[in-house]
């Protein structure tokens, strides 16, 4: 049964959450934990990389340096040995040739000796006399020379036949190459060949050296171009981010905002007064609500036209936001009235606020663009929680039923619920 995100956290430690929580590194931009991230696995990679290089370097190399010593050596013994095929011992006359061709001022410092084998596994020739005439076990290597495969080894073990050598250096690379007839192309022998490996590691060294760089340069371009792609696609991101965000804030404005008074609308005004009465409520703090009506409104409608009726209804909600606090409500409840919830407000302080949003209101005078002047009142009723009304619908009517009682009492005034 697959466990829950939370259930899995409650059984790590806390210290490896923390190391997890660290390690995800929240507080950072999405390039920055790219470029720690990345340039980390770039850089394993790249070690790794460079290490699997540097063994085929070292591995090529060897095999490079003991094919060429075979082809050059392999191509001097089987030009020596055509006349005799293998089938008898050389003369004399031939081992010293062999000595002055494989001498140092021919063959150099590098090849320190030569062994050429017959087929039934005797030293035909050695730069060690000793071993001239002596047969020796056949190892592997030595057979597939005699087959026709070229074979290499680093020489690790002191066997008899290589003691001199092996005593001389710390480490010989073995080569068993095939000596074959140039007349027919069989093979009629075998030659084995001790090459120093003490020069071998420079070249390596170096090329190592070489891989390491060129892969160092490389990685440092893929993390370089990387870094930019994902820069951009950053910014790309944050910018439509930015636009969703706005886009969002304009949708969620425009699904609780009045089109026309800018003022929070019917639906939102609805939920708002639930959530107030039932805080009022919890924390025993005075809640209070007016309903505002434009006075004489459709006669003005009727007066001036529409479009006057409307920079009025605009008019008045701005005069209504600038007079509420911050913490306030005020809505458009429906064609000409306004809602307006003031919270933790008793009805002396509703009082006081409806006053001067009527004040106000009555002093505003707006000119039309053929130099009318239009001017407008407007009544309020107000209702308290829990004073006046205990529940939402109940407080709604009350603030309702004052707003009536302040037109019939001739408009343009404020009246209570308690006075209604």
């Amino acid at each position: 049964m697959s466990l829950s995100l939370t259930r899995v956290q409650r059984r790590l430690p806390t210290p490896m959450l923390h190391a997890i929580r660290f390690l995800l590194l929240p507080n950072l931009a999405l390039l920055h934990r790219f470029m720690i991230f990345g340039g980390i696995v770039l850089l394993v990679m790249g070690i790794g990389l460079a290490g699997r290089i540097s063994d085929n370097v070292e591995r090529d190399m060897v095999r490079s340096t003991a094919f060429t010593t075979a082809l050059y050596v392999g191509g001097l013994l089987s030009s020596q040995m055509e006349e005799q095929e293998g089938t008898e011992l050389l003369s004399e006359q031939d081992k010293t040739l062999l000595d002055m061709l494989f001498s140092p001022v021919h063959l150099g410092s590098e090849i320190v000796a030569i062994k050429v084998w017959s087929k039934d596994s005797t030293v035909l020739y050695s730069t060690n006399k000793d071993l001239i005439g002596k047969r020796f076990p056949t190892d592997r290597e030595l057979k597939e020379a005699l087959e026709g495969e070229t074979e290499y080894e680093i020489a690790q073990e002191q066997t008899e036949e290589n003691a001199l050598e092996r005593s001389q250096y710390r480490q010989l690379l073995e080569i068993y190459t095939p000596i074959r007839s140039q007349r027919t192309g069989e093979v009629i022998a075998a030659s084995e060949i001790y090459q120093r490996m003490d020069r071998i590691p420079e070249f390596i060294h170096v090329s190592r050296q070489e891989s390491w760089i060129l892969i160092g340069l490389a990685c440092l371009f893929v993390y370089m171009a990387l870094c930019w792609i994902v820069k951009n696609a950053s910014e790309t991101i944050a910018q439509q981010n930015e636009r969703l965000q706005e886009a969002n804030r304009t949708l969620e404005e425009h699904a609780v905002t009045d089109f026309l008074t800018k003022l929070y609308n019917h639906r939102y005004f609805q939920e708002r007064l639930t959530e107030e009465v039932g805080r009022s409520s919890r924390y025993q703090q005075p809640l209070s609500l007016l309903f505002c009506d434009l006075d004489r409104f459709k006669q003005l409608n009727d007066t001036y036209g529409h479009q006057t009726g409307d920079l009025v209804l605009r008019s008045t909600a701005q005069i209504v936001k600038n007079t509420v606090r911050a913490t306030d409500v005020a809505a458009r409840y429906g064609g000409e009235e306004y809602a307006i919830i003031l919270t933790n407000t008793d009805k002396e302080g509703a009082t006081a606020i409806a006053e001067r949003i009527r004040h106000n209101v009555e002093s505003n005078r707006m000119v039309l663009s053929d130099g009318r002047e239009v001017r407008v009142t407007i009544s309020i009723g107000v209702a308290s929680f829990p004073l006046d009304a205990e529940r939402k619908k109940s407080l709604v009517e009350e603030a309702d039923r004052a707003m009536y009682a302040a037109k019939r009492c001739g408009r343009n005034r404020i009246v209570t619920c308690s006075a209604a």
